[in-house]
């Protein structure tokens, strides 16, 4: 009996030191899993450190990507774990240009470095359309197509450039001008057949901005002294509207307000509205003596001065409600520059104040309805210049701040700011996709690229002179540009020679370029 209790106090101390070897062992493993997941590892020495995981894809894919001059991998897309510190990244294709850059790895993060381009070394180039005198050229933001007018022809050539034949729309200019067009250029919106017909009799067009899935625009046409605001639906051009017209406001800025374009921020008179399409009506004035907006959709920063107090303030509004958010005081005679944005789930006010650039953040943006104690400042930079233009990328991710001979970029993932020097005088910023900037430098005949950050910067095109923007399509594989081909028996002019006002150059042919980009 003794004997039998003695072996079972054995077995049960077996089974309670197995069991507690495995809880452990569990433990341990678990441990050791959770330190691995957080990129936690034995270095040379032996010192347990923290790595950083270091994310690589690019334009084209299967690239060769050398880390530290080590070959690592031959695939779309890379995922390393690197010790913490700055690496050297290069990136490669047979027949195609390099890429390369300083990396810096933080210890526990994610580094992503998802806008690497290659460019092919002798690519093909054909010719995919032409135009005879333009007046008006622009590609859309979602860089899918291309918007002209010609001349000698009343209408908006609506171009798709996705696939490997342009598609062409015409969209008649009396219905996106409409219902102006129609009352004071009866005759010649009438005469779609008649030669003689001069589109300059129309002035000038600028876009101001674009809806959320670019089928809509927010347009200025200039005739004179005379300037008139106009919504311009790509689809259905009928449904254009004259705002001018229409609400005979006296405005200076209108944005758009939501994804479809049925709400209009409007600033008339320095007086802040809501403008509603589907209604046609415009809301009583949510401020007054506003000077400057810019906005996320729903919400509207503007900058405003107290008449009585005279005291200078940065504002936050939202739709639907019945108060603004004062967000900053504001010396009197500050230069002040706006830019808002999303990214990822941070919702972001940008400000230059003369020369320092401040960001407020928050996952929304202030409500009169709640404290607003959480939107607060996650980045400052004393710039060695005041701004004169302020750009963010599609993705609102890089900031871009600019006068004619600075150029500074600003990471919002990262909050990395970068200073470089712009090659020639930058009257406005050029993107080519959402991370590259592009230079026409038309006295060299060449055209550069360089990332935002500015490095990389390679020559794209080695004679382009046509002062027109260069298009990279969004399913990344044609580059757009034009060539200025004017027509010397008439002109007398040489093929060198690009116009600054195409009106002077009769008879000018503009060949729509498309170099292969082989993704």
């Amino acid at each position: 009996m003794e004997r039998r209790k003695r072996n079972k106090k054995i077995r049960n101390a077996r089974v309670m030191t197995a069991n507690i070897f495995m809880a452990i062992s569990v433990i341990v493993i678990t441990a050791a899993l959770l330190l691995f997941a957080m990129g936690f590892s034995f270095n040379d020495s032996g010192k347990l450190e923290q790595s950083g995981l270091l994310q690589v894809s690019s334009y084209p894919r299967s690239t060769t990507v050398e880390i530290d001059d080590e070959n690592q991998f031959t695939l779309t897309n890379v995922n390393k774990m690197l010790p913490t510190g700055n690496h050297t990244l290069k990136v490669t294709k047979p027949g195609y240009d390099t890429w390369q850059r300083n990396v810096k790895i933080d210890a526990g993060l994610l580094t992503r470095i998802d806008w690497i381009r290659l460019f092919p070394l002798h690519p093909t180039i054909d010719n995919s359309d032409s135009f005879q005198d333009l007046h008006f050229v622009a590609f859309t933001p979602d860089r899918k197509h291309l918007l002209a007018i010609e001349k000698s022809s009343p209408n908006l050539l609506y171009i798709d450039l996705q696939g490997d034949r342009l598609t062409r729309r015409t969209l008649p200019l009396s219905d996106l001008l409409s219902p102006l067009t129609k009352t004071t250029t009866q005759t010649e919106t009438s005469a779609a057949s008649d030669s003689s017909f001069n589109v300059d009799s129309l002035g000038k067009i600028d876009i101001i901005a674009w809806n959320n899935d670019n089928t809509k625009l927010i347009a200025t046409h200039k005739q004179g002294e005379s300037v008139s605001w106009h919504l311009f639906d790509l689809e259905t051009p009928a449904n254009s509207h004259d705002l001018s017209t229409q609400f005979g406001l006296n405005f200076s800025n209108i944005l758009i307000a939501n994804d479809s374009a049925s709400k209009l921020w409007a600033l008339e008179n320095n007086k802040l509205h809501l403008i509603d399409i589907a209604n046609l009506t415009v809301g009583s004035a949510i401020a007054d003596n506003v000077e400057q907006i810019t906005c996320n959709k729903g919400v509207v920063s503007y900058i405003a001065t107290n008449p009585t107090t005279k005291a200078r303030t940065l504002n936050i509004y939202r739709d639907g409600e019945n108060a603004s958010t004062k967000i900053l005081d504001l010396e009197s005679d500050a230069r002040v520059q706006l830019a808002m944005g999303t990214f990822w789930r941070d919702y972001w006010l940008a400000v230059s104040l003369n020369n320092v650039v401040e960001i407020y953040s928050d996952s929304a943006y202030p409500s009169s309805k709640k404290d607003s104690a959480s939107f607060k400042r996650v980045f400052q930079h004393s710039l060695e210049y005041t701004p004169s233009i302020v750009s963010v990328n599609q993705e609102s991710r890089i900031l871009a701040y600019a006068s004619e001979k600075h150029l500074t970029t600003i990471d919002f993932e990262t909050k990395d700011y970068y200073d470089s020097t712009p090659t020639i005088s930058l009257q406005s910023l050029s993107w080519l996709d959402d991370y590259l900037f592009y230079e026409r430098d038309t006295t060299h005949h060449k055209v550069t690229v360089r990332d935002f950050d500015g490095s990389n910067q390679r020559e794209l095109l080695s004679a382009t002179d046509a002062d027109f923007p260069i298009n990279l399509t969004a399913n990344n594989k044609y580059l757009y540009y034009f060539k200025f081909a004017p027509n010397t028996a008439d002109t007398g002019a040489s093929e060198s020679e690009t116009p600054q006002d195409s009106s002077a150059t009769p008879s000018a042919t503009y060949i729509l370029k498309r170099l292969h980009l082989n993704i």
